[in-house]
């Protein structure tokens, strides 16, 4: 395992872009990632005076831009909590995230028109680079304030102008995520988006930003759907479980790619396939993603319902040119496996056939199973019936209660009054849109430690609703006193 450290750098722009061009999957990825759960930043840009969109303080300022983050995360396995007003001393690779000012980058210099930077150490692990901590640097010798629209340059272009403070932040939390400079890729990108290195009146997350995040984290937003890589690995773990106890085979099948490694890379080399790449170009660009290079584009942009599988010759000759890699390149030892390679290409990508025909995880995995099993191949999900609505619950029961990510205000939740018992951490907003803009964030709320109960009334006209872990389980009104008196009850 080896660390590696990155630092990305936001200035400040003086030259409006004349045109802006929007180009199909243009946004730039570092090619690292969180694993699944919170990412928590510990907050420590501390008071401020007057700002000019009513922000209590810089942290205020800058958790806004989490809350944009975190409406638009659903379905990636990550997002963002705080722990606000740390008193920690910030320091370089101490597993802490931190965001604060400071005069220099851990004792290197800022650069001269250096707003922010974003500091990350990095581990690599089985080809794959795991974000270990991210930590969002404010340049104090720049002017900084809070506000919406086009930046506010001041008679004269100068250091002291005050610069949006939240808008730098999205951008940083951004990197945090694993998004690099759309147009300082190779070659640059025309985009619109608030990832571009030079800030300038772009305020808040652009559908290019939000995609780059999505498909950084396995959630398809072009092309040919598929599911994310910890439904993958499930089944594919699930699998090794059949075979040894269901059809009773020992483990002695030797290979060098151990079940992370199947799991991520056979379906981004069957993803390059079925978006119109040959098995040789997919293959090419899965070893070009293993050595670093970045990920790669697909072939084309196949027509809606084209879904060309390749047969499975195929897919084990792709899985024999990894096993190659691996043991060659990689040097990695001999793993053992219950399943054959033969097994592993006809069974996952079996697997991964149900899932981009419209089959949810638990589905596909029956399907499979059964199949393995000496059963009948099953039909697809896409072609079913949808399945018969539930009966909506009687006239006296309670809404039923919702966690962590976005629910639609009329459709997953009714509007009304909802309340939680949430931990320290929790981000909560009301939303009127999916965060284009800031005017999509109706309210929002940081909660500290030892809050209490939280009350938040969610009016028909919402669209959306979004909360973090920490904010923990919401109820109606009923409900939550219910349990709550389960939790602390009366005493004297």
């Amino acid at each position: 395992m080896t660390l590696k450290t990155s630092i990305i750098v936001l200035t400040l722009s003086c030259v409006a872009l004349s045109s802006i061009v929007h180009t199909l999957l243009a946004f730039n990825l570092l090619d690292r990632r969180w694993p699944a759960g919170n990412i928590t930043m510990e907050m420590q840009l501390g008071a401020s005076g007057a700002l000019i969109d009513g922000s209590a303080d810089w942290d205020d300022c800058a958790i806004a831009g989490l809350v944009q983050w975190n409406a638009n995360l659903g379905g990636a396995g990550v997002s963002f909590t705080v722990i606000r007003n740390s008193t920690r001393t910030p320091a370089a690779n101490d597993s802490v995230n931190s965001v604060f000012f400071a005069d220099d980058i851990f004792g290197t210099p800022f650069g001269a028109q250096t707003l922010a930077v974003t500091q990350t150490f990095i581990f690599l692990e089985d080809g794959i680079d795991t974000t270990a901590e991210s930590d969002v640097i404010f340049n104090n010798a720049k002017g900084f304030n809070c506000y919406r629209g086009p930046i506010r340059l001041g008679p004269t272009p100068d250091g002291s102008t005050p610069t949006d403070l939240q808008r730098v932040a999205v951008h940083e939390f951004g990197h945090v995520l694993g998004l690099d400079h759309p147009d300082q890729a190779t070659p640059p990108q025309v985009v619109h988006a608030i990832m571009n290195a030079f800030i300038g009146d772009i305020d808040a997350l652009q559908l290019d930003d939000i995609q780059g995040a999505l498909r950084l984290y396995g959630v398809s937003v072009v092309g040919i759907p598929f599911p994310p890589h910890d439904q993958v690995l499930t089944f594919f773990l699930n699998l090794e479980n059949e075979y040894r106890d269901t059809l009773g085979r020992s483990r002695t099948n030797q290979g060098f790619v151990d079940a992370e490694g199947s799991t991520i890379w056979f379906p981004e080399w069957l993803r390059y396939v079925l978006n119109d790449c040959s098995v040789t170009e997919a293959t090419t660009r899965v070893l070009l993603q293993i050595r670093g290079q970045g990920m790669q584009p697909v072939c084309g942009v196949v027509a809606q319902g084209v879904i060309n599988f390749p047969p499975p010759s195929d897919a084990l000759d792709f899985l024999n040119t990894l096993d190659t890699f691996y043991r060659n390149e990689l040097s990695r030892a001999v793993e053992l496996s219950y399943i054959d390679r033969e097994g592993k290409a006809v069974w996952l990508q079996e697997y991964l056939r149900y899932r981009v025909n419209g089959c949810n995880d638990q589905q596909a995995t029956d399907r499979v199973f059964q199949q393995v099993g000496g059963g009948s191949i099953a039909p697809v999900c896409s072609g079913e019936p949808p399945p018969t609505a539930p009966a909506p619950p009687p006239a006296d029961a309670p809404p039923t209660p919702f966690g962590a990510g976005h629910a639609l205000v009329g459709t997953n939740i009714p509007a009304g009054r909802y309340y939680t018992d949430p931990a320290s951490g929790c981000i909560w907003g009301r939303l009127s849109g999916f965060g284009d803009t800031p005017s999509d964030v109706i309210a929002h709320e940081f909660i500290g430690n030892d809050a209490g109960q939280q009350i938040v009334d969610m009016l028909p006209t919402d669209v959306a609703f979004s909360t973090t872990g920490d904010c923990g389980t919401w109820f109606d009104s009923r409900g939550v006193v219910n349990r709550r008196a389960a939790r602390h009850p009366a005493t004297g």
